[in-house]
């Protein structure tokens, strides 16, 4: 993240959720037509006009994985308010649309938004150039995790830490440090029971193999590359264990196998993870 810049990581999941829209079959792995036109980009003029990039193997694979994570941490979410939760914390916000977009499901909770504070504010020009209104039940929290605890963060707004809340994490665990990482699980772990938090990450270098293994290292090193570089990989086994240690009730380690199987089988457009990304669904 460079200092006052709103971040590539940000910007670049919204464009390729909007080209899932515009170029990949029904039904949609998320359905998202917000995101079409959200940020410079992802104008659906201008996926198809770069076609032949956007249709390229390491750019489906990517877009697959950025619409399967959101659709995992939703489906989760689902879940969670059936079981009475009201409070939805979206860390790492981005371009996330899912406060905006029209549905019984967003308008029932109470939206808190978290992120670095040049990004919120990018977003928010965004919201104004596209003429939508931020809604009355979404909250910004301004936070540098590297700086600033999620705990610190969430105290200066209306969130209510006496009541259980979904948290969201998604393209973010990689570029901290182990420790942000785990003191913002610890803030999770304190909230009341039944309180939820879905998650992305990198696995260690160490378990990757083949082709999944070349192009983890091609993202890595392109993100380096950006003044964004990866800080934080785990090993599976050791991450499930760490967090049952830490007082985690069920911890469930999602996979790439398990993903194809639950959102990308019987698909006639050829859009597949390709053995490619990792999620952890965490219970208070």
């Amino acid at each position: 993240m460079k200092e006052g810049e709103a971040s590539f990581t940000a910007r670049f999941p919204a464009i390729l959720r909007a080209a899932h829209q515009v170029l990949d079959g029904n039904p949609k792995i998320l359905d998202d037509p917000l995101s079409i036109g959200f940020v410079e980009g992802a104008e659906e003029s201008e996926i198809q006009t770069n076609l032949e990039r956007y249709q390229s193997p390491p750019l489906v694979q990517a877009r697959a994985w950025f619409a399967m994570r959101h659709r995992f941490a939703e489906d989760s979410l689902a879940q969670a308010m059936a079981n009475g939760t009201r409070q939805y914390v979206v860390l790492g916000a981005g371009l996330d649309t899912f406060a905006y977009r029209p549905s019984q499901a967003s308008s029932a909770l109470h939206i808190f938004e978290v992120d670095y504070p040049a990004t919120q504010v990018w977003k928010k020009e965004r919201l104004a150039a596209l003429q939508i209104a931020i809604p009355k039940h979404v909250s910004y929290v301004p936070v540098d995790f590297e700086r600033q605890s999620l705990a610190q963060g969430l105290a200066q707004s209306d969130f209510d830490f006496s009541s259980p809340a979904f948290f969201s994490w998604l393209g973010v665990t990689m570029y901290l440090e182990r420790d942000a990482v785990f003191n913002t699980l610890k803030t999770i772990l304190s909230m009341p029971l039944s309180s939820q938090v879905a998650f992305d990450f990198e696995l260690d270098e160490a378990a990757l193999q083949g082709q999944v293994k070349r192009s983890i290292a091609k993202a890595s090193a392109s993100a380096a590359r950006r003044g964004e570089p990866w800080k934080s990989r785990f090993k599976a086994s050791d991450l499930q264990k760490t967090l049952l240690d830490m007082g985690f009730r069920e911890v469930t380690y999602f996979n790439a196998s398990q993903a194809e199987e639950r959102y990308f089988s019987g698909r006639k457009d050829g859009l597949s993870l390709n053995g490619a990304g990792h999620m952890i669904l965490a219970r208070v």
